[in-house]
């Protein structure tokens, strides 16, 4: 069976508000941000399970963060724990990619999925990433940008179709 692509995030930005140093004046509305991806460091993940980051599961290639089909499913989550938060990311997927990012998610090492994916899709929230025009389900709650099963998206408009291809995008 041919693996598929999962995805590729384009400058992957979550942006998390550091509760530690929020101003005490209530009328500053400057906040301190933290950027978990640049286009080159990965410092701030961990795989899903492990303490380190899942080097060949997951790359660094011209400025994006790619997924490598041809090994085993590996999460990513950040090291460290964020209560509020803004999450603002690009993202692009091959053809018929079906992935997502999880938030709020709970690391549960007992849980297995059975199916060869990660366990965290059975509990956990998961904003869809997947390539609309290509794969076989085609539910709105299960379309990208839907909270996952929950959620349908309003308003959506994808740009248009990429491919990846030995690291680099192809519109």
């Amino acid at each position: 069976m041919k693996k598929m692509p999962l995805f590729a995030l384009v400058a992957l930005v979550l942006v998390a508000c550091n509760d530690s140093k929020k101003s005490k004046n209530p009328t500053k509305t400057e906040k301190d941000w933290v950027i978990l991806f640049d286009g080159i460091s990965t410092d701030a993940f961990r795989g899903y399970g492990i303490k380190e980051f899942p080097q060949g599961v997951w790359n660094v290639e011209n400025g994006v963060l790619i997924a490598n089909p041809d090994t085993a499913n590996r999460d990513l989550i950040t090291k460290k724990r964020y209560k509020d938060f803004e999450l603002e990311y690009e993202w692009a997927v091959d053809t018929a990619a079906n992935s997502g990012v999880f938030f709020h998610m709970q690391e549960d090492l007992s849980m297995e999925s059975n199916n060869g994916n990660s366990p965290n899709w059975l509990d956990n929230f998961e904003l869809q990433v997947l390539d609309d025009q290509h794969f076989y389900d085609t539910l709105a709650v299960r379309s990208a940008g839907a909270v996952y099963d929950l959620i349908a998206p309003k308003n959506k408009k994808l740009k248009a179709h990429w491919t990846v291809q030995s690291g680099q995008i192809i519109a």
